[in-house]
């Protein structure tokens, strides 16, 4: 029986030191991509970094960065669940503020302010860990190959179980110049949002309300993250 059992182990450490080695491979070739698109890009990007509970409330926090360091934080607090109010209040809106200057990392919530380059060491920190058994690492990446995951997590926890590692929901390119690109959203109306404010709420309210900004009709969800754009981008004039 325990020459049984010494097998059994034996096959799972083999099993889990190959996992690790592959993890490894994979994430230095992730990197090697990155670093060739960081050129090209000019060190102009931003990503996301998002976190939701299963109970439905949330962050999330973008980082900005130019010429490979880091010039700006957002962040914003949802909630997927609607809150009971009394007839014509609103409902209250999440936490959101923005960061820049001499200003950045004032916050204490929100992701650190690492670039992508930092996010790749500590990943690298992550696949080189041996874990205990109780334990498990997922490593992830997008359809450019660049990292999108590299975390490790207790199998002992069931709902909201932490995370220790890295965690990214999108990464969007800028050109040389400076000039970002990528996915454009637009409004009900076909007017197209500003890029730079990324994703609208996927989940929103079913009532309809005129759009501030002259984005047309949509939900006061919509509304409220329209309007908290605005509002941020005419503070950093």
């Amino acid at each position: 029986m325990i020459k049984r059992i010494l097998i059994v182990l034996s096959a799972t450490f083999a099993m889990t030191g190959a996992q690790a080695a592959d993890d490894q491979a994979k994430l230095q070739a992730s990197q090697q991509k990155w670093l060739k698109l960081k050129q090209k890009c000019g060190g102009n990007y931003s990503y996301k970094i998002r976190w939701s509970s299963f109970t439905g409330f949330g962050h999330e926090t973008q980082i900005l960065v130019q010429n490979n360091k880091v010039v700006e934080r957002r962040y914003r607090a949802f909630s997927n669940q609607p809150v009971l109010v009394q007839p014509g209040q609103k409902q209250p809106q999440g936490e959101t503020w923005s960061e820049k200057g001499k200003d950045l990392g004032t916050h204490k919530k929100g992701a650190p302010l690492k670039t992508l380059d930092e996010l790749y060491v500590q990943a690298g920190q992550v696949v080189k860990r041996k874990l205990p058994q109780h334990e498990r690492r997922y490593v992830r990446f997008d359809k450019q190959g660049l990292l999108r995951s590299c975390f490790t997590v207790d199998t002992r926890i069931a709902d909201d179980a932490p995370t220790k590692g890295v965690t990214i929901s999108s990464i969007a390119l800028g050109a040389a110049g400076g000039a970002k690109t990528g996915k454009v959203y637009k409004a009900p109306n076909g007017k197209p949002y500003p890029q730079h404010w990324g994703q609208p709420p996927r989940i929103q309210t079913r009532d309809l309300v005129p759009l501030p900004g002259g984005y047309g009709r949509g939900s006061g969800t919509l509304a409220r993250w329209i309007r908290s754009n605005l509002q941020r981008d005419a503070k950093d004039k």
